[in-house]
């Protein structure tokens, strides 16, 4: 995924190697949201208080110069987002079920560097209805903020 980054709107191989990891996870059951997202619940069968938290993380990846690229080992131009996703959601992925109780549902959002258009659809398929808590992550690093700023954050 980091080799091959997509834009906003067009993570179609991503969401494909998303899934599969979930599978090899043995997660099904993951389902689609703006066209190219994902989200799948993750629900712990131990006993005690039950709470539902939402995690999300984005899979899109901001435009870049080729010159930018070179120290990035990126095929295309643009710098993958998906691995912070990723490393976000492995804990809950990875945790035997019957660690916790209640649900966690983990949101691989697209189309977060295009104005937030992926969680614009979250909020219009009201897909956090019923949520105690939600936590987002976007991971930026220090020599990259005047990079990020240009795509919109």
């Amino acid at each position: 995924m980091h080799q091959e980054p997509e834009l906003s709107n067009v993570e179609w191989k991503t969401q494909s190697r998303i899934r599969g990891i979930l599978q090899r996870f043995g997660i099904d059951g993951a389902k689609v949201f703006h066209n190219t997202g994902l989200y799948v619940d993750v629900v712990g069968t131990a006993s005690g208080q039950k709470q539902s938290i939402a995690v999300r993380g984005d899979i899109d990846a901001c435009p870049f110069r080729r010159r930018e690229m070179i120290d990035r080992k990126s095929t295309g131009s643009c710098m993958p987002a998906v691995m912070t996703c990723m490393a976000q959601s492995r804990s809950v992925l990875r945790s035997p079920f019957n660690n916790f109780a209640g649900r966690v549902r983990v949101f691989f959002q697209p189309a977060e560097e295009a104005e937030s258009l992926g969680g614009r659809t979250v909020e219009a398929e009201k897909l956090l209805d019923g949520f105690d808590r939600a936590v987002g992550f976007h991971i930026t690093a220090v020599r990259d903020v005047r990079r990020t700023r240009r795509c919109g954050n």
